[in-house]
């Protein structure tokens, strides 16, 4: 390129004619469009301006912006068209009042070209630089501007959709336009080329065209001026995400990035976040659940979510399950007995949503966790002949339903937890609800975080997995056996997932660290508290907070109107709570401590409108009992590891 770049004036002579610049300014502006004169007006802008003298046409500024300009078009090679100004012309005996553009063509920020428009379009701004450009650069870069502005055959229009990529580092790339030949087949256009913007942090900083067989690697090839070298590759890799011939490949090469620094639970963690606000807890469980299916000497993790209608139940099992590879999940209503006849996976997530299960399916649960590595065989008859069949084997159910779910036995097989309903989780989902709603719609979605998600799960060998620090557990002596083995298999999923960084043992097996042991009990401590859940007690989240409130009661007779306005719970609720399910009190708090009880009392009351007449009431009232409930009726203490 053979052109003299103009001199930029030094800071000082800026600094010394500021004054002179707005004096100028002052006779120029339009006060009717431009009543306060900026003070930051680059003066090499203003140097571009037309002429003015008495044999000229009088003119004035409507419009001005010298820093991020009124318009801009960012063209290949560096070079780039600002529009700095807009200007209105004096009307005359032999022209009317018009309006018109002041366009700057820019080399790498370098003013090298002005000129006037009437028009914002391709070929205007084409006219007013070509003969510029055919002086200063070489052919190639010429012809590929003028493909941009002006093409030899159809024209520029916006594109059906918008093709709109979020990449590394604040970086965005779309297709902002596609060239349209002129042509029909059939009725429908035919396409030439497609022209790609890129910007960083909502400025544009690149344009370029492909044409509309470039593949990906083709397409962000013209990309690489704008970036730095530094952060290509990474930008590259998400944009090879989102396109269907690259995805798969892009995904591994992700996924062996995060799984070889050890943080793949941390990965599926954020990317769940993003999607489901709050329950971080529920989520981490039901990786671990998931993971637990390739320990081979795991007994297996099973969830329970309970909660009222809305409060996200079923979302964060569809969010966790996004991350797992899609044959692994199964997100049906299963039949009593389907779990037996449909070529279910081994090793899947079986997820019951709002499912009630029925006495058959209880036991049909029982036999599928009971013996996780062999179920059993289910013989029965079919066309006069003898049919064997066999469960799917180390398969883990996530039961989602606004009250517990199963009897004792079912419950004692599962991590129970309870979704957050307070104010703060719900102002915290409106607020989420309503940003995603303002968010521009990426191409496919988070779907790519989803596939590095899946390919995550590809490296994640099954592997027998040892405690090395077993002997130095310690739990409260009433705890419930289960439990136990529970904590373990979340100890050794949680160990799996971060192998890289693991030690293993001669013969393979992995050994987990404290630092598996103290990441679990972030998920229990709160189940054993009642706080999150109810894993020691069994307590759906009302009776916890029916129980919690009697705790701070003396023992007596308490009426359920007193109980209803301490807990803010409904009479069904409290009922619900007390009873359990058929109202028969076999599985409510009557059913879990003999610290409560329900009694009927007969109140005699005059009468209101006559004072000789006696009306009788009977009013329940809780019998409670606190001192035997501190006794012992129900324990709450959780796990924690002795000194060595």
């Amino acid at each position: 390129m053979n052109t003299t770049i103009p001199s930029a004036s030094s800071a000082l002579d800026k600094a010394e004619s500021a004054e002179k610049i707005r004096a100028e300014l002052e006779l120029l502006c339009d006060p009717e469009f431009i009543p306060d004169i900026p003070d930051d007006v680059d003066p090499d802008y203003l140097a571009l301006l037309p002429w003015r003298s008495s044999c000229m046409r009088e003119y004035r500024i409507t419009s001005l912006d010298t820093t991020d300009f009124l318009d801009r078009v960012v063209l290949p090679h560096g070079w780039e068209l600002v529009c700095p100004f807009e200007l209105v012309y004096a009307k005359t005996e032999t022209f009317p009042r018009y309006f018109e553009s002041f366009w700057a063509l820019t080399h790498n920020g370098w003013v090298c070209h002005s000129f006037p428009s009437f028009d914002s379009s391709r070929e205007a701004l084409w006219e007013g630089i070509k003969d510029f450009l055919s002086r200063v650069e070489t052919a190639e870069v010429f012809a590929d501007i003028k493909y941009l502005l002006s093409p030899e055959t159809g024209s520029w229009i916006e594109p059906d959709k918008d093709d709109y990529y979020s990449l590394a580092h604040g970086y965005y790339l779309e297709k902002t336009a596609t060239l349209d030949k002129g042509e029909r087949l059939e009725g429908l256009k035919l396409f030439e080329a497609h022209e790609w913007s890129l910007r960083h942090n909502g400025s544009e900083i690149g344009r370029w065209a492909k044409g509309r067989d470039a593949d990906p690697e083709d397409i962000f090839e013209g990309a690489r001026p704008y970036i730095p070298a530094d952060l290509f590759s990474a930008c590259r890799l998400s944009f090879y995400l989102t396109q269907p011939s690259t995805r798969e490949h892009a995904a591994e090469v992700y996924a062996g990035q995060i799984w070889e620094k050890g943080e793949m639970l941390a990965f599926l963690r954020k990317i769940c976040a993003k999607i489901h606000v709050g329950d971080t807890q529920i989520i981490r469980a039901m990786l671990l659940s998931y993971a637990a299916t390739r320990v081979e000497n795991s007994e297996g993790i099973h969830i329970s979510i309970s909660g009222r209608t809305g409060t996200g139940k079923s979302h964060a099992a569809v969010v966790a399950s996004s991350c797992l590879p899609k044959s692994a999940v199964v997100n049906a209503h299963l039949s009593d007995k389907s779990l037996y006849y449909h070529p279910i996976k081994d090793r899947s997530v079986l997820i019951l949503d709002d499912q009630e299960m029925s006495p058959d399916f209880q036991e049909l649960f029982k036999t599928a966790t009971s013996d996780w590595d062999h179920p059993g065989e289910y013989k029965t008859v079919a066309r006069n002949a003898g049919l064997t069949l066999a469960l799917p084997r180390r398969c883990v159910f996530w039961v989602c339903k606004v009250d517990l779910n199963g009897d004792d036995q079912v419950l004692d097989r599962q991590l129970l937890f309870w979704t957050d309903e307070s104010d703060e989780q719900r102002k915290s989902v409106h607020a989420a609800i309503m940003k995603r709603a303002e968010m521009p719609r990426m191409k496919e979605g988070e779907d790519t975080n989803f596939a590095i998600a899946r390919a995550l799960w590809g490296l994640v060998e099954p592997k027998v997995v040892s405690v090395p620090f077993a002997n130095r557990v310690r739990c409260d002596p009433m705890m419930d056996s289960r439990n136990l083995k529970l904590m373990f298999c979340l100890v050794e999923a949680h160990a799996l997932l971060h192998s890289p960084v693991r030690r293993s043992m001669i013969g393979g097996d992995l050994l987990a660290e404290e630092e598996d042991f103290y990441a679990v009990m972030e998920i229990l401590e709160p189940l054993f508290a009642n706080q999150k859940g109810s894993q020691h007690d069994k307590l759906s989240k009302s009776g916890a907070k029916i129980l919690a409130w009697l705790c701070e009661q003396e023992s007596g007779l308490i009426p359920f109107g007193d109980i209803r306005v301490a807990t803010g719970l409904s009479q069904s609720q409290l009922s619900h709570a007390l009873y359990g399910k058929n109202e028969q009190g076999s599985d409510g708090l009557l059913a879990q401590t003999a610290a409560i009880g329900v009694e009927r009392l007969s109140e005699t009351r005059p009468d209101a409108d006559d004072p000789e007449l006696r009306r009788s009431e009977n009013k329940k009232v809780v019998r409670w009992n606190r001192e035997l409930y501190q006794k012992g009726g129900m324990k709450r203490n959780g796990f924690w590891l002795a000194e060595r």
